[in-house]
């Protein structure tokens, strides 16, 4: 077992972790969701959008899209007189064929006093609309019309086909869940249920759990006969390490469709974030069917919690440092996470791809690390080079075969050749002369490909 501690290094201008982390896991994996984590906007205007689909009596799909916004960004613009912030909101659904399936247009207006705290600066709104099976391109612009900041979110998911099978809806977090009183959009079957579009929680003495909502559909009911279900949940960190799971054995059915909320304790759970999964059984039919869904358990980041240095330049550092070797959905979640979540999710990283986690180095770090400080040296272009992207993606080259001038070009060439599945091969070629070598062409199936290359060089 490694030491739980680790060494911090500095090799160059990187920061070389040699992890020695009590994670045991080395599979690093995230669930098929378009909806991993919420949606950050660009722009210079901050908010975050999630979407949780459900089941719409009657058949079809009732997708509810919540936002938050934190309004304190527009009060160095806010006039002095005036007591009330005030910003546009934009949304607009269109099919795959570009046809307008829901558009929304409000203009909202926040009464603010200096004796705010914290809280009463975040906005959160709900929407819902009712899709029918589809990919669907969801837009969202949030506007201040006296500073004109603007953020903007672009996404396309796929709405659910929720027909007449056994399934489970998306989970909806909730900041908290209290008797309704009067009708709301927030209303969930008699209670007020509002939306938590960050899926962050911090413990506290007013934040002890963590509440979830989901929906059950097309159970096995017959109203004479009494039947029953089970439900689970499990917690696993990004490593996939389980760190609590809890069973609710036998539920008895009221009908086929019905609504759930579980409540997750939140004061085991050190901060960072987590992948939660429900499981439900149809007890009459022994099928089961699953949802997850990622939150994360927040702290301040105080430096007793920080390992890592995490300035501005520190992060842009980090992600320079992986995103040659990170899955698409590793870079988004890396992006979206807070400083804290960060750190942990380096932890993670570097811990899942060591080969041996039984001995205090990881060697494939090391390895990398090696190369990625040849890449950013030796290669002209340093790590945004085609020649140091392919050095660092896969590796040291097995043979290189270089031409300076021949008939067929006279421009420096290089072929660089691998054993990936046979013979792969990487031509560079520097067109200005001055040792910048750019791609040409790969027999690799998912680089660029180009033949005819030879008579582009001429």
């Amino acid at each position: 077992m490694k030491n739980q501690n680790f060494l911090l290094r500095a090799i160059g201008c990187s920061i070389f972790c040699i992890l020695s982390v009590f994670f045991s896991s080395n599979v690093w994996t995230f669930t098929s969701d378009d909806f991993q984590l919420p949606i950050k906007s660009s722009g210079r205007l901050s908010f975050y959008v999630d979407v949780c689909q459900f089941a719409k009596i009657g058949g079809g799909n009732k997708t509810e899209i919540s936002y938050y916004l934190n309004i304190s960004q527009f009060l160095p613009d806010l006039p002095v007189e005036s007591s009330h912030i005030d910003f546009n909101i934009d949304l607009t659904l269109t099919s795959s064929q570009s046809d307008t399936l829901s558009k929304i247009h409000e203009h909202k207006s926040v009464k603010v006093d200096s004796t705010f705290g914290n809280d009463q600066y975040s906005f959160i709104d709900l929407k819902t609309v009712e899709l029918r099976a589809d990919t669907v391109n969801l837009e969202m612009r949030i506007t201040n019309p006296v500073s004109n900041l603007t953020g903007t979110i672009s996404k396309r998911f796929a709405v659910k086909n929720y027909n007449t099978e056994f399934s489970l809806s998306d989970l909806s977090f909730a900041s908290y869940v209290t008797k309704s009183v009067e009708s709301n959009n927030f209303e969930k079957n008699g209670l007020m249920v509002v939306p938590n579009p960050l899926r962050a929680f911090t413990y506290s003495d007013r934040t002890l759990n963590a509440y979830v909502y989901f929906e059950i559909n097309n159970l096995s009911f017959i109203k004479e006969k009494p039947s029953f279900y089970s439900v689970t949940y499990k917690i696993e960190t990004l490593a996939r390490v389980e760190i609590a799971t809890h069973t609710r054995p036998t539920i008895q059915k009221t009908s086929a469709n019905c609504a759930r909320f579980e409540i997750i304790p939140l004061n085991d759970l050190k901060p960072g974030l987590y992948l939660l999964t429900i499981f439900v059984t149809d007890l009459s039919t022994t099928i089961s069917c699953s949802t997850s869904r990622y939150f994360e358990n927040y702290a301040t980041d105080a430096p007793d919690n920080m390992l890592l240095s995490m300035t501005d330049g520190d992060i842009e550092n980090y992600y320079n440092q992986i995103k040659y070797i990170a899955t698409h959905d590793e870079k988004e979640i890396f992006t979206k996470l807070n400083k804290l979540g960060k750190q942990e999710f380096l932890l993670n990283f570097w811990k899942a791809r060591d080969p041996n986690p039984q001995t205090d180095e990881n060697e494939f770090m090391q390895d990398y690390f090696r190369r990625y400080n040849y890449a950013k040296e030796k290669f002209n272009g340093g790590l945004n080079s085609d020649m140091g992207r392919i050095y660092l993606q896969y590796g040291e080259p097995l043979d290189i075969k270089r031409q300076f001038s021949s008939t067929e070009s006279n421009k420096p060439v290089e072929i660089w050749y691998y054993a990936i599945e046979g013979t792969t091969e990487f031509i560079f070629v520097d067109r200005s002369g001055d040792g910048h070598y750019v791609l040409v062409h790969s027999n690799h199936r998912d680089e660029y490909q180009n033949p005819g290359w030879m008579n582009e060089i001429k």
